[in-house]
């Protein structure tokens, strides 16, 4: 089975194997958990919240399994993520991120001039990818951005985004997800276009040298 790696990964999932959690499970049930664990994080990460995703793995895992209920299903994924993350559980990974976003975005704060210039240079790339790239959205782009500048700042990439946003607007006189649009339009939606063509003039290529038998 292949996991989301993380740094010391490898060594933290053989000590899950072998903690209480992890013994009592077949291959297969540890490896969904495991999976359930990696989810966790990158939705802690992202959005800043945990509660209801955690309630919706417990019971969409439970739903297939005999002898796990949610409620187990849920300690298990806790018991898990815990060893997996160094001993740091889902709430205290949660409030790291959210305590460094409100110091850096909170009403009374003003993010420093640093962190202003990291995001609009980040918002910068993701506008860069989309004009350089290969069929790529700025949504894409910008989560991608956005994620790389959250991990790089300690904060959730939620806030990143609402960083990015910021310092463009502050810099650009204009909103960031106006910016997208015009760079979409003017460089993804033609490339997708051009495909649909080029799949259309192939299908009627194949039809036309489609073998007769009558």
């Amino acid at each position: 089975m292949q996991y989301d790696l993380m740094p010391d990964d490898a060594e933290r999932i053989a000590e899950a194997r072998n903690s209480f959690s992890g013994n009592l499970l077949t291959d297969r049930q540890f490896d969904d958990f495991m999976a359930a664990t990696g989810m966790m994080r990158r939705r802690i990460e992202e959005a800043g919240s945990f509660i209801e995703p955690l309630n919706d793995l417990a019971n969409a895992i439970a739903r297939n399994e005999r002898y796990i209920t949610p409620a187990k299903a849920d300690t298990i994924i806790r018991d898990l993520f815990k060893i997996r993350n160094n001993g740091v559980t889902m709430n205290a990974l949660l409030e790291g991120l959210l305590d460094r976003e409100e110091a850096l975005l909170g009403r009374e704060n003003n993010p420093a001039e640093a962190e202003l210039q990291k995001a609009y240079q980040s918002a910068k790339a993701a506008g860069l990818r989309v004009q350089n790239g290969t069929k790529i959205t700025f949504h894409r782009a910008l989560s991608e951005e956005a994620a790389s500048l959250a991990s790089d700042l300690g904060i959730t990439h939620f806030g990143a985004k609402s960083l990015m946003a910021e310092s463009f607007e502050n810099t650009e006189g204009r909103t960031l997800s106006e910016w997208g649009k015009e760079l979409d339009e003017k460089h993804y939606r033609p490339q997708i276009d051009a495909l649909k063509k080029q799949r259309s003039s192939s299908r009627s290529r194949r039809r036309t040298h489609r073998p007769s038998y009558g």
